[in-house]
């Protein structure tokens, strides 16, 4: 007999785990997932990519200064993005500088030279002149 109540009490437990599994099963198909709507519209995306490549200038454009002299100084670097009229490198002007100061004593020297030259046109316009006969007797 004791035998015969630990199994009707292991018959009732079993009965009694299983009827609240299935109820628990049954509870969970009737219940609704909760679902998030958003209204649909229209608006800008933005998008950005990160990836290995190459990039190649679309125009490649000569560049060349504007007078022969020594670096001075570089003010871009590569790959920077430059526009039309931007300063890219400048020039040292020590040895410019020393150029124009020469070109202008020579320029200075030769105004000199032109007007001593004029002036001496001038002299010898105001001078009177020997005729021919005057020469003649001078020379005799």
């Amino acid at each position: 007999m004791k035998h015969k109540g630990r199994i009707i009490a292991a018959i009732v437990v079993l009965a009694t785990v299983g009827a609240v599994v299935a109820g628990l099963l049954v509870s969970q198909q009737g219940a609704r997932p909760t679902v998030t709507t958003a209204r649909a519209g229209v608006q800008n995306l933005s998008v950005t990519i990160s990836a290995p490549g190459t990039v190649t200038a679309a125009t490649r454009v000569p560049v060349y200064p504007p007078a022969v002299g020594v670096l001075a100084s570089v003010r871009v670097t590569d790959g920077q993005q430059v526009a039309q009229g931007d300063v890219l490198a400048t020039l040292d002007g020590t040895a410019l500088q020393a150029a124009v100061d020469r070109a202008k004593a020579q320029v200075a020297a030769a105004d000199a030279q032109s007007a001593a030259a004029s002036a001496q046109l001038a002299a010898a316009k105001a001078m009177p002149r020997d005729t021919d006969a005057q020469a003649r007797a001078r020379d005799a």
